[in-house]
């Protein structure tokens, strides 16, 4: 199904796909956020990545040639489809954080969230932060850096 998505997604014949200058994810699967990954890898434009699940929401902004990018934080395929639970205040969290780093990039202000991913746990009420790694390896943006 994963395929079949990408595959409409693609030919979609609105976009124009040459005055894209970032992408913003705010799909539901993980084929759809491989798929946005791979075109801001070749692209070499920001991805502004946000998630929700349950009462957690997860931000950070990619950078190709920069950054560790969305496959190097989740390096296996797209696991199975299925419904997943979305509570509370979550999407909102998420969105106003990935709208505030769009707005720190085009600004020039402030620090994005490259290389870090931040987690709100809306259960326990706080947040967290990891830092992101790129994988030398990956299939999506590994020949952007340099070897050796």
């Amino acid at each position: 199904m994963g395929q079949l998505e990408e595959i409409a997604f693609v030919e979609e014949p609105h976009l124009d796909r040459s005055a894209l200058d970032e992408l913003l994810d705010r799909l539901g699967t993980k084929c759809g956020r491989y798929f946005l990954n791979r075109t801001a890898v070749r692209r070499k434009i920001p991805f502004f990545h946000a998630a929700i699940y349950g009462f957690e929401a997860r931000v950070t902004t990619f950078m190709p040639g920069e950054t560790a990018c969305f496959r190097c934080l989740f390096h296996g395929g797209p696991p199975p489809s299925g419904a997943f639970p979305v509570v509370g205040a979550a999407p909102g969290v998420a969105a106003s954080i990935q709208a505030m780093e769009v707005i720190k990039y085009f600004t020039d202000c402030g620090t994005l969230l490259k290389d870090r991913l931040l987690i709100f746990d809306g259960e326990a009420g706080g947040f967290r932060e990891f830092k992101l790694l790129r994988d030398p390896d990956c299939p999506d943006c590994g020949s952007l850096y340099p070897t050796g």
